[in-house]
């Protein structure tokens, strides 16, 4: 469904955010608060600081922030384009076999 997306709204686990990086999806991120190493704040402050994602965090998450987060990104063609390009920068689609190597390396 993420790659069928021109934008994604979402929580920000580290999973959601491994995929949307690996295929390089710009997105609106509001994250689940609070958690108990407060993870997916800093997961959305950091795509958000890195031109990936717009972060929605406490207390400003309203539906009028949402409309206004989202709206921009499906009015503005190239704002999307930007932020694709720096969520796939982000992303390392082929992590599960970097770390299978490694894992095999290291059993040699």
């Amino acid at each position: 469904m993420f790659a069928a997306a021109d934008v994604v709204i979402s929580r920000a686990g580290a999973g959601t955010l491994a995929e949307l990086t690996a295929i390089g999806k710009p997105a609106v991120l509001i994250p689940l608060e609070p958690t108990a190493a407060d993870e997916q704040r800093r997961n959305a402050e950091y795509l958000a600081e890195h031109g990936a994602a717009v972060a929605i965090t406490r207390p400003n998450v309203t539906a009028d922030r949402l409309e206004q987060g989202v709206r921009r990104l499906i009015e503005d063609h190239a704002l999307r384009t930007e932020m694709a390009a720096k969520s796939r920068a982000l992303g390392h689609p082929d992590a599960a076999q970097a770390l299978a190597d490694l894992v095999l390396a290291q059993a040699r």
